[in-house]
């Protein structure tokens, strides 16, 4: 009985750690891939923008901007040049009301996460020279829903897969027990 016991909680654990690290392992994956889809759409904004901000037109850079609306997880985006926001774009505001709601000044360049946010700041290059910056804000929810999701699935599965190895337990214990209490 002991050993089915210890055989059976054995692997339960290893059935555990499993699901934790497959678990581990697809939040991180989400993770780095809003990460870097969001460095490229930073990328791809602010290559579109280097004519228009070159030549001071900022209504094209807020018509692209304006095109994050379709992004769920952009809540802000900005264009910064020299040092102070040239165009924007904040979810569910207004234009007028946006530039209350974004940075005066350029963020630090890279990545910095507050509050469940990721702020992506890079810079718009021409020619090798830096011609003005973006900022990104964009809102790590989706990978709290993907914890949640990664979490409940990984719970069925070791629930699952312990209640099978139990009665696995039990049917071999039957088994064996069964033959020496007859002759008994």
């Amino acid at each position: 009985m002991k050993i089915l016991l210890s055989v059976t909680l054995s692997c339960i654990a290893a059935v555990v750690a499993t699901a934790i690290v497959t678990a581990q392992s697809g939040i991180e994956t989400a993770r780095e891939t809003i990460i870097k889809d969001t460095q490229t759409l930073a990328q791809v904004l602010g290559e579109a923008s280097v004519g228009a901000i070159t030549f001071d037109d900022a209504a094209t850079v807020s018509a692209s901007l304006n095109a994050l609306k379709l992004s769920p997880r952009v809540q802000s985006a900005a264009i910064y040049s020299g040092g102070k926001p040239f165009a924007w774009y904040v979810q569910g505001v207004s234009e007028a009301d946006g530039k209350n709601r974004i940075a005066s000044q350029v963020p630090p360049v890279g990545m910095t996460e507050d509050k469940g946010r990721l702020t992506i700041t890079e810079a718009i290059k021409s020619d090798g020279q830096t011609l003005a910056y973006i900022s990104m804000v964009i809102d790590m929810a989706e990978v709290k829903a993907i914890v949640a999701q990664a979490f409940n699935r990984s719970l069925v599965v070791v629930v699952v897969l312990s209640l099978l190895a139990l009665a696995a337990a039990y049917a071999v214990q039957k088994s064996i027990v069964g033959p020496i209490n007859n002759i008994v």
